[in-house]
């Protein structure tokens, strides 16, 4: 496997979209919605793979900026799978940097002689400082240490407010036609929908629909047919249940070609 340094971990776990990897035997994936997770939902789901440990335990290691941190061992499956659903509410909101720390065929954790359950609860709680110095405290002593076989898969994403936007809509649009709504959320499907709400200048509810599954780049879109509108001026709003965007749509009699 490659070596990994602590200025190279960290010059690479700045980036929301960065992804450290020490082992091509090892792979992880780090679910989030448009590089972040929304507070309230509060949960990493992690999936990976690693052979050479199959039967034993990896490590899941969550660090913020204040250098908190968050661990579990994860129990990797007779055909070397793994996953979790990780509740780290405990953190600040902020940057926080994800790493799954694989012992390797010896079974313990750098050169340290424990293993991944002794070394989560002695050794890495006793770690502190800045979300820097704890994540190079932890390179040292796990990827770094001398005559390891480690390896660690790292990313980094937000933990910040729940965010639904709109980032286009179809305006003006002839009465008749539809009006194609696209926006960007961090939610996660699992916890929360995204209610699509066209309102008349009066703030009367004349179209609803509701989304409930985006991919994790947080894209999504709707269509609202405009039949039976009056012309005029309304406003489109989404809602995720914690928060809202509007947008002003005109109604028209004819949409002039360019």
């Amino acid at each position: 496997p490659s070596r990994l340094n602590s200025s190279t971990f960290a010059a690479n776990t700045t980036d929301t979209s960065s992804i450290v990897t020490t082992s091509s035997d090892l792979s992880a994936t780090f679910t989030t919605y448009n590089g972040q997770i929304a507070e309230g939902d509060d949960t990493l789901d992690v999936d990976g793979a690693h052979s050479t440990v199959s039967g034993n335990n990896t490590l899941l290691v969550l660090v913020d900026a204040r250098g908190n941190v968050y661990n579990e061992s994860m129990s990797v499956d007779a055909d070397g799978t793994f996953d979790t659903d990780a509740d780290f509410s405990g953190l600040v909101k902020g940057t926080i940097t994800a790493h799954v720390i694989s012992p390797g065929r010896d079974g313990t954790v750098g050169n340290s002689g424990e293993s991944v359950e002794t070394w989560r609860t002695t050794t890495l709680s006793g770690y502190s400082g800045t979300g820097d110095q704890v994540r190079s405290q932890i390179v040292a002593g796990t990827i770094d240490d001398t005559a390891s076989d480690d390896a660690m898969v790292s990313t980094s994403f937000r933990y910040a407010n729940s965010l639904t936007s709109i980032e286009s809509v179809t305006s003006p649009v002839a009465g008749g036609d539809t009006v194609t709504i696209e926006g960007q959320t961090n939610r996660n499907p699992d916890d929360a929908d995204i209610t699509i709400e066209m309102l008349s200048d009066t703030g009367e509810s004349v179209a609803l629909d509701q989304i409930g599954d985006w991919d994790s780049d947080g894209a999504w879109s709707v269509e609202i047919a405009t039949d039976g509108l009056e012309l005029g001026s309304y406003v489109v709003e989404a809602d995720d249940g914690d928060s809202t965007d509007r947008v002003d749509v005109e109604v028209v009699d004819e949409v002039a070609t360019p």
